[in-house]
């Protein structure tokens, strides 16, 4: 994978972790996605589509408490997206 090859050259690019854990989601790697989220959020706390798409991936393992949780985070990033979270949590 392209991405994590740019991950070893340049491990604090926030976008290029952000990238993989996309990445990792479209393959259905979505522990490894969950990690990669979390590290390009570990690097930018305010980064608001991380914070969504982390969301979206536990609610893809069902794990509603942490999407919520995200969900939290959210709303006072982007509230619109945060908008569409609360939706997605509550179907």
């Amino acid at each position: 994978m392209r991405q994590e090859q740019a991950l070893q050259v340049h491990p604090d690019k926030v976008q290029d972790h952000y990238e993989v854990a996309i990445a990792y989601g479209k393959q259905g790697k979505h522990r490894e996605a969950i990690k990669a989220f979390k590290e390009a959020i570990l690097k930018k706390p305010d980064h608001a589509e991380a914070h969504y798409n982390l969301a979206i991936t536990y609610l893809i393992l069902k794990d509603r408490s942490s999407a919520l949780r995200e969900y939290n985070v959210l709303k006072n990033l982007d509230y619109e997206k945060a908008i569409q979270l609360f939706d997605l949590i509550h179907e």
